[in-house]
């Protein structure tokens, strides 16, 4: 399990960083600012490796309660990572646009 947590957070942060990295630019692009800028590199980084690692510890949760791991897939998984998602953007952008 920890070998497993490993390999996931670190896909997930390599990706979440470089989809960080484009947003940030699109966003100075733009012209929205540091804060905004900021905000969308982090969450992005963030949304991607609790993407990843959702996706690979709820199937493992569930086969640990004798469930079908398939029940955790698609939609499932999906609603999760986007609830969650959207709390981690919101705190970050509080947290970031709130310095200002």
């Amino acid at each position: 399990l920890g070998r497993i947590i490993l390999r996931e957070t670190t896909t997930g942060l390599l990706l979440g960083s470089a989809l960080g990295l484009l947003g940030m630019a699109r966003a100075w692009m733009i012209g929205t600012g540091t804060a905004v800028a900021w905000t969308v590199a982090a969450a992005v980084t963030l949304i991607v490796l609790l993407g990843n690692l959702a996706g690979t510890l709820l199937p493992l949760l569930a086969r640990a309660v004798r469930l079908d791991p398939a029940i955790m897939s698609g939609p499932l998984i999906t609603t999760v990572v986007d609830v969650c998602g959207l709390i981690v953007y919101f705190e970050l952008a509080d947290v970031f646009i709130g310095l200002n």
